[in-house]
């Protein structure tokens, strides 16, 4: 990754892409807040694309089993699931896509992404025990959290 990401444009456009995407995939808005830790919850879901060359590293999106539960049921128009389930993990998945996709604007044109993947039990821990967080943009939904971080390779 590149540490131009960091910066405080480059954090506003993160926060735009991250809302507009919310706005137009669930129909919800998200309110730009300061740092939390979503993860710090043991149930905790998030997802991942990994961005490699010339960038190397990951985008994570970090959020309370409630929300996630919350996305779901809007972008898979079912029933607000009560546990993680497949169309979780599929919307999860989803979301993850399409801010990362569009974030990878911000990086040179030969950047590529992986396909998502939600993170489960301890992986997350794992991940961010071996990566330093290059930038972090939180937002609240009613009491709820989400943040989207990307990440580089240590």
């Amino acid at each position: 990754m590149q540490p131009s990401l960091a910066t405080p444009e480059s954090l506003a456009d993160q926060r735009i892409i991250t809302q507009q995407v919310f706005e137009t995939m669930v129909d919800m808005e998200l309110a730009p807040c300061e740092a939390h830790s979503p993860g710090a919850e043991i149930n905790a879901i998030a997802s991942l694309l990994e961005y490699s060359e010339p960038c190397e590293g990951e985008m994570l999106i970090e959020c309370s089993p409630n929300l996630a539960f919350s996305f779901t049921a809007r972008l898979m128009s079912v029933e607000q699931p009560t546990a993680l389930n497949p169309d979780v993990i599929d919307a999860m998945g989803e979301l993850v896509n399409m801010i990362g996709g569009n974030l990878k604007a911000l990086m040179p044109e030969e950047t590529t992404i992986s396909a998502p993947h939600v993170l489960v039990g301890s992986e997350r821990d794992s991940l961010l025990a071996v990566r330093q967080r290059i930038s972090r943009v939180c937002f609240s939904i009613g009491h709820d959290h989400c943040c989207v971080s990307l990440l580089e390779r240590c």
